[in-house]
C-alpha cells in the first residue's frame, strides 16, 4: 500500500472507531491496531494499543507487540519489560510459540538493562514449559557471556585499577582498549543477537 492508500484507510478507521455502537468501536480499534503494527507506525500503534490496555481488553499478544513497539521506538525499557511480564502472567497465554517469543523478548530487554541474572532466570523457568530453540540457546549463551564478563571486568578493575604497570594487568589494558570493560559499553551491545518477534 502506498501512503495515500494508508491515509484513506486511517481516515476510514477514524470514522468507524468513533461509532456509537461499542461492539463496532472495539472491533475497529483492534483492526486499526493490527494495521498500524503491520505498517510499523509505532507511535500511533502504541497510542491505540494503550487504549486497549486501559480498557482491560489487552491480550497476551497485544502486550507482547506493545512491548516490542516501545522497545523499537526507543521508549522506556522498563515499560517494555512491564508489558512482556504482563503477557507472561496473562491467564489467556496458552500458545507455546507466543510464550517462547514473549520470554525471549523479556530476557533480551532485561539483558539490555544489564539484568543478566534476572534474564537467565526467566529462560530457566521457561524451560519447564518448553525446550529452548536455537535462538533461545544463543540468547542464553550471550546472557551468560555478558554476566561472566561483568564479573571478570570487576575483578580486573579491582586488581589493576586504571591499568597499573604490573605485567599481569596487560589483559585489563587490552580489555579497556577494545571496549570489553569500558564503563560506557551498553549491556549486550557488543554480542547479543536481538531476538525480536
Amino acid at each position: 500500500m502506498n501512503s495515500s492508500t494508508d491515509k484513506t484507510v486511517i481516515e476510514k478507521f477514524q470514522r468507524l472507531c468513533n461509532s456509537s455502537n461499542e461492539q463496532v468501536r472495539v472491533s475497529c480499534n483492534r483492526k486499526r491496531i493490527d494495521f498500524l503494527g503491520n505498517k510499523h507506525r509505532l507511535k500511533e500503534f502504541i497510542n491505540y494499543a494503550t487504549i486497549e490496555v486501559r480498557q482491560g481488553r489487552a491480550t497476551p499478544n497485544l502486550y507482547n507487540r506493545l512491548g516490542v513497539a516501545i522497545w523499537l521506538s526507543r521508549g522506556n525499557l522498563l515499560d517494555a519489560q512491564n508489558y512482556f511480564e504482563k503477557a507472561l502472567k496473562h491467564s489467556a497465554l496458552k500458545d507455546s510459540n507466543l510464550k517462547r517469543n514473549v520470554t525471549y523478548n523479556l530476557a533480551t530487554v532485561l539483558g539490555h538493562q544489564g539484568k543478566y541474572t534476572e534474564a537467565l532466570n526467566y529462560l530457566n523457568e521457561a524451560e519447564k514449559s518448553f525446550t529452548l530453540d536455537p535462538a533461545g540457546r544463543v540468547l542464553r549463551a550471550a546472557l551468560r557471556s555478558r554476566e561472566s564478563q561483568v564479573l571478570i571486568c570487576n575483578d580486573l578493575r579491582l586488581a589493576c585499577g586504571n591499568g597499573g604497570n604490573k605485567r599481569f594487568c596487560d589483559n585489563w589494558k587490552r580489555a579497556k582498549e577494545i571496549g570489553d570493560c569500558s564503563e560506557t559499553v551498553t549491556p549486550l551491545e557488543k554480542d547479543i543477537l536481538q531476538v525480536i518477534r
